[in-house]
């Protein structure tokens, strides 16, 4: 009987193929489908941590701007009189415009890489990373796309487990909706558009904070030798 051989990393498991990089036997989790180990080629893809770093702290900073912006919605509710409570809050809403879009452009550079390093790990994502970062623009789809992402790049990164994706993406999906329908409510002169910003504000510093969590746990994960659980 001809022996059977088994893989590297995953001793239990019959080998389908060797490595082109390392020569070493792959078992059908460990083969990229690119003729290389999922080992060899999350080695040669770049370090998320720069980018990881940049978007947490992104984060944070949005964190303290929806606190902010939430106080500031709050003294405009409370006296519709002021001129410059007004003002305030004008100049609070263009710096939280500017500051989500800098935020939104770190965080999906990460999300682009991470992808990638996910797919190198056997992720089966269904997406490539392009269309990975594509799927936040599309309406509807953004709802639910990007979060089955993340779950899966989470499933293949030691710790990931831990990520708290769930927290984070319902209260993202709640800040949107809520931007949904504040736009309808009239504008800074209507009481129930300031509440309903006052709201927004707490979710979405809530949602900053466990956004940061999220990449910070799968950046841990993913700086962790590929099969080293």
């Amino acid at each position: 009987m001809t022996p059977v051989a088994h893989c590297a990393n995953h001793p239990d498991q019959p080998s389908v193929a060797t490595c082109t990089r390392c020569g070493r036997f792959m078992c059908r989790s460990c083969r990229t489908g690119l003729g290389s180990c999922t080992e060899c080629l999350a080695r040669e893809l770049p370090s998320g941590s720069g980018r990881a770093a940049l978007a947490v702290k992104l984060l944070r900073v949005m964190l303290v701007s929806e606190a902010a912006y939430t106080v500031i919605s709050a003294v405009r509710y409370a006296s519709p009189s002021s001129q410059v409570a007004l003002i305030a809050l004008g100049l609070a809403a263009i710096v939280q415009l500017a500051l989500l879009t800098t935020t939104a452009v770190a965080f999906l550079r990460w999300w682009h890489l991470t992808v990638r390093h996910a797919l190198a790990r056997g992720a089966e994502l269904d997406a490539s990373p392009g269309l990975a970062v594509g799927v936040w623009f599309i309406p509807i789809v953004n709802l639910f796309r990007p979060r089955r992402l993340a779950d899966h790049m989470a499933s293949v990164v030691e710790g990931g487990a831990a990520a708290p994706i769930d927290t984070w993406w319902t209260l993202w999906v709640i800040w949107n909706v809520g931007g949904q329908i504040s736009a309808r409510l009239g504008g800074a002169t209507s009481p129930t558009f300031l509440l309903v910003e006052v709201a927004r504000g707490l979710i979405g510093a809530a949602a900053a904070w466990y956004a940061a969590q999220v990449v910070q746990v799968l950046q841990a994960g993913l700086s962790r030798p590929p099969n080293a659980s």
